[in-house]
């Protein structure tokens, strides 16, 4: 077991990671820190020549050796504590997919009855609105062809069943977690709505439309992509795509 692994398993009364690290290997910062400035003593403020390029060239490639060599001794720290937190993570991850799973079907369950008990309230609704309605201007229809006491008495029932259309017209356009909102068993079953997509045809979907839900990095990566595949340099409206140069040192 590496020092990183003994420190992140054995508990917090162990000294920092990175106190151990320096304990570990002490001499590797002080050595690291010494090629630099001897680095920078050796190398040219501003490459006049070919010899100046070659002094560069191999503090470069000196460098890159070391920077191998430090990320080898990091991977070797690492590599214990990486298969702990796999194994860790694979752990309690399979008794929360076990208990996802469980909770998946059973609200399935609970959203198709949510739905048909939400649907059957609603057509309740409508009917009861369609009869109180329908109630409402037979009684007007008596009002007119009655007069007096009758006309009125009429008018009033008219007036209730107007009422009642109103109210169950209400019922109709509630909320669904208004509607199906229940308290059982000790908890709160209601529903939620929202709105989700199946994209039909991927072409046809309006680009323009999602720029302003796009962030820089999306388009950014996209125009990587574009500019990786047109290696010719095909014209991108808003886009300055060049070549350019980087010294390499091998």
């Amino acid at each position: 077991m590496t020092i990183a692994v003994a420190n992140a398993i054995l508990g917090h009364n162990r000294p920092p990671v990175a106190d151990l690290l320096a304990q570990a290997y002490p001499e590797l910062a002080a050595d690291i820190a010494a090629f630099i400035k001897d680095s920078d003593d050796k190398a040219p403020s501003k490459i006049k020549d070919d010899t100046d390029l070659g002094v560069v060239g191999k503090i470069v490639t000196e460098a890159k050796g070391i920077a191998r060599q430090v990320e080898g001794m990091r991977k070797a720290e690492k590599e214990p504590l990486t298969k702990a937190t796999k194994e860790l993570d694979g752990w309690f991850g399979d008794l929360t997919a076990k208990l996802s799973g469980l909770t998946e079907r059973l609200e399935a369950l609970a959203t198709d009855y949510q739905r048909a008990k939400e649907a059957e309230i609603r057509r309740k609704a409508q009917e009861a609105a369609a009869e109180a309605a329908r109630k409402a201007e037979a009684e007007r229809a008596k009002a007119e062809a009655a007069s007096g006491k009758a006309a009125a008495r009429a008018e009033a029932r008219a007036e209730t069943f107007d009422e009642q259309a109103t109210k169950a017209q209400a019922v109709e356009n509630a909320k669904s977690a208004d509607l199906v909102r229940t308290r059982t068993g000790g908890v709160t079953a209601s529903a939620t709505t929202f709105f989700d997509f199946e994209i039909e045809d991927y072409q046809a979907i309006p680009l323009d439309v999602l720029r302003p839900y796009l962030t820089r990095s999306d388009v950014e990566k996209a125009i990587r992509s574009f500019v990786k595949v047109n290696k010719d340099a095909v014209p991108l409206p808003g886009v300055r795509i060049f070549s350019d140069t980087r010294a390499h040192f091998r």
